[in-house]
Parts: structure tokens; sequence; C-alpha cells
């Protein structure tokens, strides 16, 4: 200790903090052509479904594991399948677990939340460690934090919902909690920032405002155009109603300037009213210009199917729509090497 003109100055301790690890999650392979190979990875939120038949008080969430094959000359696209991995996990909201919303790497981990249990997991090739547990709203609630995307921006993780209001299934307005998001950084300190203008000025980009709505499952930052990307998974001029929104598939993709002044909107490809989309990345090696996206299908009474389609931001398709195989609800992708 340390006397001060009386005082007592307690221990100081001095650490090196270490840098943000900006270790890439899969190695790519190269061919003389132009061909790239990448490893790929979904991940699934089957709601209901999660529970594991096999295993007591256990919840799981399945992963699809492939490689991408493309050349950007060519204009050659493929995906390949060669795996499915259950994770589990004991962990439970209401009964429900796992359901596992989108894939990001971070800071040298893999990472997936929760959108039950408010838990962000870290994911290894076969198992998952819980790292963040994010309540709703403003973070004074008695209520988990339903994510749905994640993006980085300067070194930071951006966790967000739905970017609606909650609304009961007649569209009354119950709280603001998915308008707010998280900012985390590498050593766990969540922020909650409130984005209700920033949402409600996307959607009047559009024309839309409440009790209209747009529903979005996937956001990107990118550091090349220094804008975010939105690819919403419904899109409704009419007020929120649970059968309804079955059927507001968006085939739009927003960018939005740091700031949420400007817009500018792209179609891509047709609408297909049960399918929104659920995720998306970056290609690697695109300069941020060409997307792989996820689009799901959830209709009462009729199996879960997750599409996969790859495009340019302009609106260029390379690969349509294409059922993924299995009766799964993808909601996250990653280039990651799963081997």
């Amino acid at each position: 200790m340390i006397a001060l003109r009386g005082h007592v100055i307690r221990k100081v301790e001095l650490r090196t903090v270490r840098s943000y690890d900006s270790t890439l999650a899969y190695a790519p392979v190269y061919s003389p052509d132009g061909t790239t190979t990448l490893p790929l990875m979904l991940i699934a939120d089957m709601d209901s479904e999660s529970a594991d038949k096999s295993a007591k008080n256990t919840w799981l969430s399945p992963s699809k594991r492939g490689y991408l094959v493309f050349n950007l000359k060519s204009k050659y696209f493929s995906i390949h399948w060669y795996a499915d991995y259950n994770y589990t996990f004991q962990l439970s909201y209401g009964g429900r677990g796992m359901e596992l919303s989108d894939l990001k790497f971070f800071d040298g981990h893999l990472l997936a939340p929760d959108d039950r249990t408010g838990v962000i997991f870290k994911l290894t090739k076969d198992k998952v460690v819980p790292w963040v547990i994010n309540s709703d709203g403003d973070g004074n609630v008695n209520k988990t934090f339903k994510t749905e995307w994640m993006a980085i921006k300067n070194d930071e993780l951006y966790v967000g919902g739905y970017g609606k209001e909650w609304t009961d299934l007649n569209g009354n307005i119950l709280n603001y909690n998915p308008m707010w998001i998280k900012v985390i950084d590498r050593f766990g300190a969540v922020k909650n920032v409130d984005w209700i203008t920033e949402f409600r000025n996307l959607r009047a980009s559009l024309g839309i405002y409440f009790p209209a709505y747009i529903i979005s499952e996937s956001c990107q930052w990118s550091d090349v155009h220094k804008k975010w990307f939105f690819l919403p998974r419904r899109v409704s001029y009419q007020p929120y109603n649970d059968v309804a929104d079955q059927f507001k598939g968006s085939n739009l993709l927003i960018t939005a300037d740091e700031c949420f002044r400007n817009f500018s909107h792209v179609e891509v490809g047709k609408v297909h009213p049960t399918r929104g989309f659920s995720a998306f990345q970056f290609l690697p090696g695109t300069n941020d210009t060409v997307i792989i996206a996820l689009k799901t299908e959830e209709v009462e009474s009729l199996p879960f199917a997750t599409y996969v389609m790859i495009f340019a931001i302009n609106g260029t398709i390379y690969l349509d729509e294409t059922k993924v195989p299995g009766a799964y609800k993808f909601e996250g992708l990653e280039f990651f090497n799963w081997l």
C-alpha cells in the first residue's frame, strides 16, 4: 500500500490488455484456375422442436456443414453439404432452449445467440460454452433478450432483435424492448443502446409506419462501404397479424449510412411470400460486394424449410434460392473450419 497525506491507496495492478483477435475462422483453398473453396456452417433455431428426445432436460440446435466453391471470374457458385452435428445444452427458459438464431466469428471465437435464454454461446467444433447473457430492452427487464442478428463494428459486437414494437397477436403495443440493441466488447461488457429511432427510420425509408412493420433477422456492418446492410425477413404495409405475418416474406436489401439518415433499396430476386431472410454474410474476397444469404420458411402445419442464395449487392443473382436438405429452420451461417 501507498500512504498519501493520510489517505491509503490500495494496491494498484497494471495488466497488459490484449488486442482484438482478428484471426480468420477458416482457411481458404485456392485453385490455379481462380476457384476458391471455403468451409461453411449453418445453425438452426428449431423453436419448440429443439427439445432433445433422447436426453432428459436437454435441448439441441442442429448444424449443417459443407463447402462453398466459387469462381468470381466465371461466376460459378456451388455448395456441397457433407455433415450434420447437433449442439446440445441443458439450459432453458420457459421449457425451451438452444434456439440458436445466428452465427458470427468475433475476437477469435464462433458465437451463437439463443433467442430463448438470452445467452450468447461460444461454439467449438463439438460443444457450446456460455459467454454472455442479455436481458431485454434497456437491460433492466426481468425477461431475456431475443437476439436475431449479430454484426461487428469497430471491434465490437452489435446484437439486435426484430427491430419492431413488441405487440400482441392483434398488433397492440406491449413494449419497445425489441428496438433496443446490445453492444458488447471483447471482454463481455454489455452496453444497452436505444435504437428506436434507427429502426423507425429504417422502415420509414420504405414508407412504412406503425402499425405497419418490418421484421429484421439479419444485419451486417460493412467497413468497406461504411454502411449498415439489412435483409428483412418480413415487410408489411398492414398492421401485424399472427396468421398473415407468415406470408409477408421479403426480397429487399436495405442499406443505411452510419447515422440512419440515407438509405437505398435493392430488390433481390422474386418475392416468395412464405420465405424471408434469416441470415447473411459477405463473401470473403469480394470487397463486401457479394452476399450469401439464407431464407427460411415457417408456415403453420408445414415442415420447416431453408433456402440459400448468393447475389451481388446490386441485386444480380449468382445462385438462386436453393433448398437446403432437411426440414430445418437455419438462422445463422458463417465461414468456419468445422473439421
